[in-house]
Formats: structure tokens, C-alpha cells, sequence
């Protein structure tokens, strides 16, 4: 017993002298630049969609977020507020704050709520895409799509499901996915394949099942790529143990709401399918969207 004892003792000591000798001899690089620094505003069969901002509704969602007070406590005010609209009131002003002007943007406003859950140095990229016919400010066919770059606190990235699962969203299905994308690193993008599913109730009161299509991974340069969370981790500890390198995580969700009464996840996923490729075929293009 005390023979394995100091054999275990004796190969830690080892290994840390390696480790030590590794990053001495050789050094530590650190790549700091992320794998996505912009996205395209449009791609062959999807453009960016402008949205209006209201100072006010931002700031008093703000604070109510600082404050925690986003239940019954925050009363039916703040229940109208928006972080963004799909169009503003007639009179080009907010809905909810008469007089006030909206600001027309297409990098969609962060919920305060996820912002404050991470550490402050993580950066985001937030964008909705519809198809090219789509009817300006009708948000109905929207693809969501959120990036989030990891800085030195590498708590920023985590898998989808916590976060969705915090929504009020149910599990529903799930699987990987290899989407052929010829600009990726290796001509395949790895990604997961989520279904999920809410209880909600329409304008009426009406209970009905609310379905949304998710697709993650997470990516860093030059070419590590993978929706699997482990071996990201796995790939972080060899690249900086063995190859002495860093890099900056960025962990991409692009999602699609199943439409209600009949609408198939099946196509939806078709659809998300296509504007991955289209949407990676462009970012991975010299790693920026021009």
C-alpha cells in the first residue's frame, strides 16, 4: 500500500516537472483572434433583418434585470417592454413610450439576463436572418442566430441545453449532425441537432405546443471545429499540454421556430441546413465576413 503510494507520488512529481519543463523550453502561444469576427449581411437566399430599438424599453429592462425584478414584481409594464421591434408605431416612434424615436438596426440587442449569467468579457454576435421575399418587419421566418466568443474567462461557452432549459424549454429530441460544407476545415461542419418544445397559449388563452429547431458547435481557429463539448474540452487540454497553444472558443446557435398547426421540424431543419452551409460558406472565407 505504501509502495503504490509513492509510486502514484513519484509519477505526479513527474508529470509536473514535464509540464513545467514543456512550458519552459518551448514556451505558451496564445491565438486570441475568434473564429467568427463578423457575419455576412446577406447570403445567396437570406438577408439581415432590421429591427427598432427603444432607449427606454432597453434601459428599464436593464434595470429590472440589475434589479431582479422580471416576475409579477415588475408589474404588467414591463411586460409590454421589447428589447427590439419588428417595427416601430406609426408615427415612427415606440409602441410603449409615445415620442420616443427607435433606433433601426440590424445586430440584435443582447437580453440583459444572458449578458449578466457571463463572465463580462465575453463578446456577442446576434443577428436574424429571413429569406430574401420576406416581407420587411414581418419576423414570422426568421433564422436566429447567436455567437458567443469566449475571452480569458472561458466560462462564456457552454452547451445550448442549459441554456434553453432555463427558457422553459423541453427536450425533445437530439443527435449530431455532418453538414457538407465545402469552406469548412475538412469539407464537413459537426454540428448537434435539437428539437425542443414549450407549452405556450395564444392570443386567445389557448394552450398549444410551441417547437423550435436548434443547431450548435462550437469553433476555434485554425481549424477546431466540433459540437461536441467534451471534445472540445479534450482538444483544449492537448493543444495547450502538448502543443503549447490557446485558443479563443466561439460557440455559434442558429435556431428556427417550428410553425404552429402542422409545421414539420423535419423541414425546418432542411431549411436551417441550407443556411449553415450558405452563411459558413461565406464567414470561412478567410475566417471574415467581407
Amino acid at each position: 500500500m505504501v509502495e503504490n503510494r509513492r509510486l502514484l507520488i513519484a509519477l505526479a512529481v513527474v508529470l509536473l516537472v514535464g509540464i513545467v519543463a514543456r512550458f519552459a523550453l518551448t514556451g505558451f502561444a496564445v491565438y486570441p483572434d475568434p473564429y467568427y469576427v463578423g457575419v455576412p449581411d446577406e447570403t445567396p437566399t437570406f438577408r439581415t433583418a432590421k429591427v427598432y430599438v427603444c432607449p427606454q424599453c432597453e434601459e428599464t429592462i436593464h434595470e429590472a434585470v440589475a434589479n431582479r425584478k422580471l416576475g409579477e414584481e415588475a408589474g404588467e409594464t414591463l411586460a409590454k417592454l421589447r428589447l427590439y421591434y419588428g417595427k416601430p408605431g406609426e408615427d415612427g416612434c415606440c409602441p410603449n413610450h409615445p415620442g420616443q424615436e427607435m433606433t433601426a438596426t440590424t445586430e440584435i440587442p443582447v437580453h440583459p439576463q444572458v449578458k449578466f449569467g457571463l463572465p463580462p468579457d465575453t463578446e456577442f454576435i446576434s443577428r436574424i436572418y429571413l429569406p430574401k421575399d420576406a416581407p420587411p418587419g414581418d419576423l414570422s421566418n426568421r433564422v436566429d442566430l447567436t455567437i458567443v466568443i469566449s475571452s480569458k474567462d472561458r466560462r462564456s461557452i457552454h452547451r445550448a441545453e442549459y441554456c434553453l432549459k432555463a427558457q422553459g424549454w423541453m427536450m425533445h429530441d437530439q443527435h449530431p449532425l455532418n453538414i457538407k460544407c465545402p469552406a469548412v476545415p475538412g469539407g464537413v461542419l459537426d454540428v448537434r441537432s435539437i428539437i425542443m418544445h414549450k407549452p405556450v397559449e395564444d392570443q386567445r388563452g389557448q394552450p398549444y405546443t410551441l417547437q423550435l429547431v436548434v443547431f450548435y458547435w462550437y469553433a476555434a481557429l485554425p481549424d477546431r471545429i466540433t459540437s461536441n463539448m467534451y471534445k472540445r474540452l479534450t482538444t483544449m487540454f492537448y493543444d495547450r499540454l502538448i502543443r503549447g497553444t490557446s485558443y479563443r472558443w466561439s460557440y455559434v446557435l442558429v435556431s428556427k421556430l417550428v410553425p404552429p398547426n402542422g409545421g414539420d421540424p423535419g423541414q425546418v431543419a432542411r431549411e436551417l441546413e441550407q443556411f449553415v452551409v450558405e452563411f459558413s460558406g461565406l464567414v470561412t472565407k478567410g475566417r471574415v465576413a467581407e
